[in-house]
């Protein structure tokens, strides 16, 4: 969902899975950083607050953010 609020845009995504994320850093393998963990350290340096909620019915959770 992507919604424009008076101070920016709301962003919010829901998935089927009940693990709360946690920002990582990427990983060097053989010489090469890894692909993943680079999603919520983006979202962490653009947004103005993000976070995770477990949806009302246990079966995965949203993340949103604040952008300005």
């Amino acid at each position: 969902t992507v919604s424009r609020r008076a101070s920016g845009l709301y962003l919010a995504i829901r998935d089927g899975s009940p693990v709360l994320p946690l920002p990582q850093h990427p990983v060097a393998t053989g010489g090469h950083l890894s692909e993943g963990g680079r999603g919520l350290h983006i979202v962490q340096e653009a947004a103005a607050a993000w976070g995770a909620l477990p949806t009302h019915d246990g079966e995965g959770k949203v993340v949103w953010a604040a952008i300005r």
